[in-house]
């Protein structure tokens, strides 16, 4: 028995052309073959773009480790950011500013080596024991006293501190009672690197090298 060709779907005869096609051929009395029947296949709808930077992304990301952390993490991270999301790219790419290898990038590792030192601290320290270490000093002057606010946008603009939470709440404090507040780093590399990954608008990040001069 003859195949009706109005049982196609528009898919299968390419759309509004396949229904024109069928309809001239109907009136004809003429039966239709899949071969006479224009089709095109459905494409996804892929925003080259977004794949174009999703791959330049990995390939900055893969340098980046390689001028950091060797050959060895770099080829880790080759196997790693191709089958990688865009997000987890996107923070990958944070990480391997300032984490020491790329096992610690991409399981999320806490920062080790940072520490607050509290106003109270630095004055002491000032007087009687230099603390001789690469820091970073946090400057705040538009905190209302809403210390909600306050932390979600000390996070926000550096996303790093959630890797080392412990700090938080006294950093939050020492910005809400004195503007200003200290983090020591055990080395150049981090200090640079958690610099680096800051985002600020409202919070002003400083870096100091040992000596005290900033950097």
């Amino acid at each position: 028995m003859p195949e009706n060709p109005w049982n196609r779907s528009s898919a299968q005869c390419g759309g509004w052309a396949g229904f024109a096609i069928m309809a001239r051929a109907s009136e004809r009395g003429e039966v239709l073959l899949a071969r006479d029947i224009p089709c095109w296949r459905a494409r996804s709808r892929v925003r080259p773009g977004k794949t174009r930077y999703q791959k330049r992304l990995a390939a900055s990301l893969v340098r980046l480790v390689r001028t950091r952390l060797g050959d060895e993490e770099a080829r880790q991270a080759t196997a790693a950011v191709s089958q990688a999301s865009l997000s987890d790219l996107k923070v990958w790419a944070d990480r391997a500013l300032y984490q020491p290898s790329w096992r610690a990038i991409e399981c999320r590792f806490p920062i080790f080596g940072l520490e607050r030192v509290s106003v109270d601290k630095l004055v002491r320290c000032a007087i009687a024991n230099p603390l001789c270490s690469w820091c970073l000093r946090l400057s705040y002057f538009g905190s209302k006293g809403d210390e909600l606010r306050d932390t979600e946008l000390l996070l926000k603009e550096a996303y790093w501190l959630h890797e080392c939470f412990s700090v938080v709440g006294g950093l939050v404090q020492d910005l809400q009672r004195h503007r200003l507040a200290l983090l020591s780093c055990d080395s150049e590399s981090l200090a640079r690197g958690l610099l680096a990954a800051t985002r600020a608008r409202h919070i002003w990040f400083q870096l100091y090298s040992p000596t005290g001069v900033g950097a």
